[in-house]
């Protein structure tokens, strides 16, 4: 299992939101956070996401892909 969490605010029409994606011993945490109008929700979360991935959680994905058949 890996930790993944959003988390998405509202303060009028802001829209923030929060995303993590952690290897499944807690050791890399990849987290950032992005804020734009509520409009734009959907490029927004992509816009988070691939920011993650190029952080590192793509590695964290990856690895975990490459050990799930493993007992």
């Amino acid at each position: 299992r890996i930790p993944i969490a959003a988390l998405g605010k509202t303060d009028g029409n802001q829209l923030t939101l929060d995303g993590l994606v952690a290897d499944a011993d807690g050791g890399t945490v990849i987290r950032d956070v992005i804020s734009g109008p509520q409009s734009a929700a959907e490029p927004i979360g992509i816009q988070l996401a691939e920011k993650l991935l190029s952080m590192g959680a793509a590695a964290i994905l990856r690895d975990f892909d490459e050990t799930a058949g493993t007992p």
